[in-house]
C-alpha cells in the first residue's frame, strides 16, 4: 500500500499540482459549490493525486462567482443513489454559459464521485 501511495505521489508530482472544487446539482442543473473538509480520508487521497481543494479553508456559502474567480482545474460532482441523474447534471454544467471560462469545463474534467 505504501508503494502504491508513493507511485501516486510521484505521478502527481510529475504532472504538477491541480486544484479542485466539490460541486453538486443545486436543482434544475444549477451548480452548487461546497468547501468540503480537507482533514478527511478523501482529502488525503486527493492530496496524493496532486489535487488541492480550492475552498478547503472556506466556511459558509460559496458563490458561483467565487468558483469562477478561483477557476479550479477539476470539479468533483457529488452524486448519490436516488439523487439527480449525474449525466444530466454534467450536460447542464457543460452547457452553462457562465461556466465556460472554467478550466474544468474547457478541459472536460468534471468527475462524478459517490457522496458516501
Amino acid at each position: 500500500m505504501k508503494q502504491r501511495a508513493q507511485t501516486l505521489q510521484d505521478n502527481a508530482a510529475a504532472s504538477g499540482e491541480k486544484t479542485f472544487a466539490y460541486v453538486s446539482d443545486g436543482g434544475n442543473g444549477a451548480i452548487a459549490i461546497y468547501s468540503g473538509n480537507v482533514d478527511t480520508f478523501a482529502g488525503d487521497v486527493l492530496g496524493l493525486l496532486g489535487l488541492k481543494n480550492s475552498f478547503g479553508t472556506v466556511t459558509g456559502e460559496i458563490s458561483k462567482e467565487q468558483l469562477i474567480a478561483t477557476n479550479p482545474d477539476v470539479l468533483l460532482l457529488s452524486v448519490y443513489t436516488g439523487g439527480v441523474n449525474p449525466e444530466e447534471t454534467l450536460k447542464a454544467f457543460y452547457a452553462d454559459p457562465s461556466l465556460q471560462s472554467l478550466n474544468a469545463v474547457k478541459n472536460k474534467t468534471i468527475y462524478p464521485i459517490d457522496f458516501n
